[in-house]
């Protein structure tokens, strides 16, 4: 399903494992939760948190979609605003919707920037040039397609393997506020 597979290692320490926290309701500001029904609707979404300034906007359009997660406390690196954005460009074939290309990348904001960010989905991030920790192209890897997560307890135990979507599980190992993805994903994962 994955043609060619990029990866950056240094910078970033490894993760292991899933973190485990219970669903929370948060807030749909604008637009939907995903669901493959609606997708060529295309649109922008936001979700923000009970603290409003951790947020998620999602922006989809025929080809492409677009997480990007803004944090309250948000990452400073040489007076820059740095946020997380996991791009996938897509295409459907017999009503099937497959993943071609998907990449995670850090971006830096100025201040002025990311105050303008924090209202307007086409902001862009422009005082550093971004930061790619990882790339898969020339893919075809179904947007249903499920993988095995091996997880552990907090003492290091294995616990049992979970069938997790496969683009939730990428986007919850990059993302610090998963309670929004899975708002996001609801339908997504109530199906298993």
């Amino acid at each position: 399903m994955i043609g060619d597979l990029s990866l950056r290692l240094y910078n970033e320490k490894g993760w292991q494992g899933r973190v485990q926290l219970e669903y929370i309701a948060e807030a749909v500001e604008r637009g939907q939760i995903f669901d493959l029904v609606n997708l060529r609707s295309y649109s922008v979404t936001k979700l923000y948190s009970t603290e409003y300034e951790n947020c998620l906007w999602i922006t989809i359009d025929s080809q492409n979609m677009t997480f990007e997660e803004l944090c309250k406390d948000f990452r400073i690196h040489n007076d820059t605003i740095v946020t997380q954005v996991v791009h996938l460009q897509y295409l459907i074939e017999s009503n099937q919707f497959y993943i071609t290309h998907l990449d995670h990348e850090y971006v830096f904001y100025t201040i002025e920037e990311y105050e303008k960010r924090q209202k307007d989905a086409t902001q862009k991030g422009t005082a550093r040039p971004r930061l790619k920790s990882f790339k898969i192209d020339n893919s075809r890897i179904p947007f249903d397609y499920r993988c095995d997560n091996a997880r552990k307890d907090e003492n290091g135990n294995n616990l049992p393997i979970e069938s997790e979507q496969f683009l939730c599980y990428v986007l919850e190992c990059y993302f610090e506020h998963k309670e929004l993805l899975r708002e996001y994903f609801e339908k997504v994962l109530n199906e298993k």
